[in-house]
């Protein structure tokens, strides 16, 4: 028993320099100690841990571009969380499959993963990865021309973040810094204003209801 409490001492230390790595912009050294990690969890059995290590991993590999691993870890991360009834990582499994499909240009999938993960989301009171999720939403709005609603999820999605855990380094971020420059240029910038500032009072469960709604309005 000391031996298991030892190794998962160890597996989350090793977790959370990973994650320290990702969030600085050093992916290499972030895959190789969360695989460490996972490593170390499976063997220990510690199954938590192996969910947590696995999504982490998963998205680390899709912010550098390593899509194949990003699909395996993040199906890993979901299963196991869903054994173990946790909301919270299914759906921040699921917005890194949404992130995956959206850099794959598969807007049906990512429709749907956005909105199982929002549903997900609202079963619990955990947000990792909710601001990721509103923008993954606000892209598909955008790319609806529905300029007004993409910005109130972007406003959302900034609103979201004090109360998120630290995330990994952003998925899709030629995608993501492109969005706002092509929104600006199709809203006055009264209307603007007025999207983001309303997206910013959103409360995360308001958020996640709006994200829904405006889900249910975009084609597939």
């Amino acid at each position: 028993a000391l031996g298991r409490r030892q190794g998962d001492r160890t597996a989350w230390h090793l977790l959370l320099l990973g994650e320290v790595a990702a969030a600085s912009g050093d992916r290499e050294r972030a895959r190789a100690l969360v695989a460490e990690s996972l490593a170390d969890y499976e063997q220990i059995g510690v199954r938590r841990g192996v969910a947590l290590a696995a999504a982490a991993l998963g998205w680390i590999a899709l912010a550098g571009g390593d899509r194949a691993q990003a699909a395996r870890m993040l199906e890993q991360g979901r299963w196991v969380f869903h054994e173990l009834g946790d909301d919270g990582g299914i759906a921040w499994c699921l917005c890194g499959s949404a992130w995956l499909a959206l850099a794959e240009h598969d807007r049906a999938y990512a429709h749907r993963a956005l909105a199982e993960s929002l549903r997900h989301y609202q079963r619990t009171t955990r947000s990792r990865g909710l601001a990721e999720c509103l923008r993954g939403v606000a892209v598909l709005a955008a790319d609806q021309e529905r300029h007004a609603v993409a910005w109130r999820l972007l406003g959302a999605s900034e609103a979201s973040w004090p109360t998120a855990e630290t995330p990994l380094a952003p998925v899709g971020v030629s995608m993501y810094e492109g969005l706002q420059a092509r929104l600006g240029a199709h809203l006055e910038e009264a209307v603007l204003q007025a999207s983001l500032a309303e997206g910013r009072s959103l409360a995360p469960p308001q958020a996640i209801a709006a994200a829904l709604e405006a889900l249910d309005e975009l084609a597939p």
